[in-house]
């Protein structure tokens, strides 16, 4: 009889421990956010760009910049806008001309100056705050925390948006465990810069794109 009291009591406490174990699992995998905080201009309806340049990143004080993240903020965002309806020229493009004009000569300037320069209506910046993360062998955790700023072609501020999250997502099987650091988070990019943009009006590009030959009678 002792032996049974012994036995139960051991698969009850297995039990606490498994039960205690997949309360810690769901509360890695779920995810820590604000709300987006941003301001839009009010003149903005009548300031609304056609073109924007998304510029390259900036990366604050004490993070190490990884060009990998570079890229894929910049190359969503780019792809963010156009589904907005605004026109955006290429990334590499745009890198050129600050290659031509000299990186730092150019990033120095006013964002009236630059977006003369890149022959846009507007440019986009954006400056990773904060970007830390961690891969173990049951989640993935990211937290981040982003700035981004639109200037039109004369200076004015239009819209700005700031946003930081936290995220940790359960891994269960072995092929997104082999994968890249930066393809396990690219979805968790992704859903960071829909949840911002969700707070920029839609572009009217599409509008504009008349030729000389849509007047004629």
């Amino acid at each position: 009889m002792q032996i049974n009291q012994q036995t139960g009591k051991h698969k009850l406490g297995k039990l606490y421990v498994g039960l205690l174990f997949t309360a810690i699992l769901c509360l890695l995998a779920t995810g820590c956010s604000h709300a987006v905080n941003f301001n839009i201009n009010e003149r903005f309806a009548n300031l609304s760009p056609h073109t924007v340049a998304v510029l390259p990143i900036e990366w604050g004080d004490g993070i190490e910049k990884q060009a990998d993240v570079s890229y894929i903020f910049r190359s969503m965002t780019r792809k963010k806008l156009q589904t907005l309806d605004y026109r955006s020229p290429e990334l590499n493009k745009i890198d050129n001309r600050y290659l031509q004009l000299g990186s730092k000569t150019l990033g120095a300037k006013s964002y009236a100056v630059i977006a003369d320069e890149l022959g846009t209506d507007a440019v986009l910046s954006i400056k990773i705050i904060d970007w830390e993360s961690n891969t173990l062998v049951t989640y993935a955790y990211l937290k981040v925390k982003a700035r981004f700023t639109l200037h039109s072609r004369n200076g004015t501020k239009l819209w700005s948006a700031e946003y930081d999250t936290t995220d940790s997502d359960i891994k269960l099987d072995k092929a997104s465990m082999e994968l890249a650091i930066i393809k396990v988070y690219e979805p968790r990019v992704q859903r960071f810069i829909n949840d911002v943009f969700s707070t920029l009006p839609t572009g009217n590009a599409s509008k504009q794109r008349k030729t000389y030959f849509d007047w004629l009678p």
